[in-house]
């Protein structure tokens, strides 16, 4: 980013953050922290396409996972 932001980003009237899969679960993560990159008169929005979202306890999603998929067919 500070690349970007060196090459002219910095003077940007409207940013856009996105990404999907994996990118977009960043995208999330790193919303915040982009958006204050920029002046705070910078139109900034973060989309996410598509993304794995945990919304459980890491062992209750274990043990989902294993009961949802036979592990022979992933």
């Amino acid at each position: 980013m500070d690349d970007l932001m060196a090459q002219g980003m910095r003077y940007a009237n409207q940013a856009l953050l996105t990404g999907c899969s994996v990118g977009g679960v960043s995208t999330i993560l790193h919303c915040d922290e982009f958006h204050r990159l920029f002046p705070s008169n910078t139109r900034v929005k973060c989309l996410v396409d598509a993304g794995m979202f945990l919304t459980r306890m890491l062992t209750q999603l274990y043990i989902g996972v294993n009961w949802s998929f036979n592990h022979l067919q992933c």
